[in-house]
């Protein structure tokens, strides 16, 4: 069952990261040195959005959770068994903030190399046609290989790295090289896209793993019976 507290905390907090902090950040960004380490402060305000966005995709659809010790038998710690649902909420929290911070490395690296930016590309990671289009693949693949992997994997996509294309698209529009770039976003609209994005796609989630829930139950039986 929905909290709707819960919900209602985790939508001010991302309305709050979307648009009065970026304001902020914004504006003392701009009065910047080019290479200065306080830039960072716009990654961290994408990391937010990231973070909250999945956090409220996780509240409407719980299957979307991110559960810490089903990772940890893989580095032979731990026994895959996890009591405590606020660390995996702060695990979910914080892996959809790594990832939506992680777009940003693509400036990092062509600075450190001294690569030279062409007037098409803002940086490899900043390429909106591949995350989209591995979205709609891992959407496309999570009935025919009975995978809910899949569908976290395409809420993350959808969630980190596009949303953290459509708060740059304010500035420079959506680069889907080679086709061309979109139009400069309208701040209402960027507004609009973060705040429903993540209710969208987690119904969307939700109706695709309520179908995969039978074939999942069946062969967590038969690997039961098989042991």
């Amino acid at each position: 069952m929905i909290s709707k507290s819960q919900l209602l905390v985790t939508w001010a907090g991302l309305l709050i990261s979307a648009w009065p902090l970026d304001m902020v950040v914004e504006s003392f960004v701009q009065r910047l040195p080019p290479k200065s380490l306080l830039r960072a402060t716009d990654t961290v305000v994408h990391g937010l959005i990231g973070g909250f966005s999945y956090l409220m995709a996780c509240i409407i659809c719980p299957d979307l959770v991110l559960h810490i010790f089903r990772c940890l038998p893989f580095l032979r710690f731990g026994s895959g068994t996890n009591k405590h649902e606020a660390l995996d909420t702060l695990f979910s929290f914080c892996v959809a903030f790594m990832i939506s911070c992680c777009v940003d490395l693509d400036h990092i690296i062509m600075d450190v190399m001294q690569i030279k930016r062409m007037p098409f590309q803002r940086g490899w990671f900043h390429l909106s046609l591949f995350p989209l289009g591995l979205t709609i693949i891992f959407y496309l693949s999570a009935l025919p290989f009975h995978s809910q992997y899949c569908v976290i994997s395409a809420t993350l996509s959808i969630l980190c790295i596009l949303s953290h294309h459509i708060r740059d698209g304010v500035h420079h529009g959506l680069d889907f090289y080679p086709f061309g770039t979109t139009p400069v976003l309208p701040y209402w609209l960027y507004i609009i896209l973060t705040l429903t994005l993540p209710i969208s796609s987690s119904y969307l989630s939700s109706s695709l793993i309520r179908q995969l829930k039978p074939s999942l139950d069946s062969l967590t039986q038969s690997s039961m019976h098989m042991v």
